[in-house]
């Protein structure tokens, strides 16, 4: 009986979430905004015309967001490693502040942020 109680603790850490520094190089520095698509409407949002929205991630867990140099928002993020509702495998995720988990992946200089829900949105940044 303690056998297997041991391997059903086990098999349920496991499935915990894993808090790691992963790729965190690759997402530092300071992206801008070009694209939110997705949602139930299926939504395909650009800035507008001389709007300029930046993303920067520094190396000591901290971001900022601005608009035309005007401060949105500014906190530390948290990376994590866990299952993805989604994908239905281990994704890298992003927490903005004390926002939701949201997936990333850097691929050419370009970021994208996606909700890990049916009908989520996307985020498209490039490297600025």
């Amino acid at each position: 009986m303690k056998k297997w109680l041991m391997i059903l603790m086990m098999a349920g850490l496991g499935a915990c979430e894993k808090s790691e520094v992963v790729k965190s190089d690759e997402l530092t520095g300071t992206w801008k905004w070009v694209r939110k698509t997705g949602g139930i409407a299926g939504v395909n949002e650009t800035p507008k015309e001389g709007e300029v929205i930046l993303l920067k991630l520094n190396a000591d867990k901290t971001y900022s967001t601005m608009r035309n140099d005007s401060l949105l928002a500014s906190g530390t993020y948290a990376l994590s490693v866990k299952e993805s509702i989604l994908l239905n495998k281990e994704t890298d995720f992003i927490t903005l502040g004390t926002g939701e988990p949201v997936m990333y992946e850097v691929k050419n200089n370009e970021l994208h942020l996606a909700e890990d829900v049916y009908d989520g949105f996307n985020y498209e940044y490039v490297r600025n």
